[in-house]
């Protein structure tokens, strides 16, 4: 894609493109061109990228509000006659599935379609290559119920060896779900 501004969608997305970057630097045969940005500093570049161009990039597109959250920062006017910023990910959900404009998903351009529950499959696949890979990255790690009678948060929290870090979001919150982030001390300096 020849475009000035590649925007990766943060997390996952993020990791896989460091780890492909590993690949694609050691071929010779393959050149990347333009600015490589996430979503996150798209507030910096924003006024540069839609002067010129830009693509939108996620791994997998399940509801689509996400990418939809970081064209509108580049479209305001929720037209999306844009036609320097362009839209693609590696696989989207079937329609039933998408949330957001039909306009917006005409934009979008992908590998595949990923029907029913396929796009968990590409997923555990997509976290695998992370754990394969060993780069530092927490927000994919999936949920683990501690439910025995010997654990308690207050115990642990009290104990002296570790920090705890309610990571709770209000969505979760409402549905009886609580996050942690657990911290542990080694001499001083704290682990995760």
């Amino acid at each position: 894609m020849n475009v000035k501004y590649k925007i990766l969608m943060s997390r996952r997305c993020l990791v896989v493109f460091q780890i492909f970057t590993l690949i694609i630097l050691t071929n010779e045969e393959v050149s990347v061109r333009g600015s490589f940005i996430t979503d996150k500093s798209l507030v910096k570049y924003r006024e540069d990228a839609i002067e010129n161009s830009a693509v939108i990039v996620d791994d997998i597109m399940i509801h689509g509000r996400g990418v939809e959250k970081v064209y509108n920062m580049l479209d305001p006017s929720n037209d999306c006659k844009l036609s320097n910023i362009r839209i693609y990910v590696f696989k989207r959900c079937y329609d039933d599935a998408i949330c957001i404009r039909k306009k917006l998903l005409e934009k979008v351009e992908c590998d595949s379609l990923a029907y029913k529950w396929e796009w968990r499959e590409t997923s555990s696949q997509l976290v695998n290559l992370i754990y394969a890979c060993a780069f530092p990255y927490t927000s994919f790690i999936g949920a683990y119920s501690l439910e025995t009678e010997s654990f308690k948060m207050s115990e642990l929290n009290n104990s002296g060896k570790f920090i705890l870090e309610d990571n709770t979001k209000i969505a979760q919150r409402k549905l009886g779900e609580e996050v942690y982030i657990l911290f542990e001390k080694r001499s001083g300096s704290l682990y995760i």
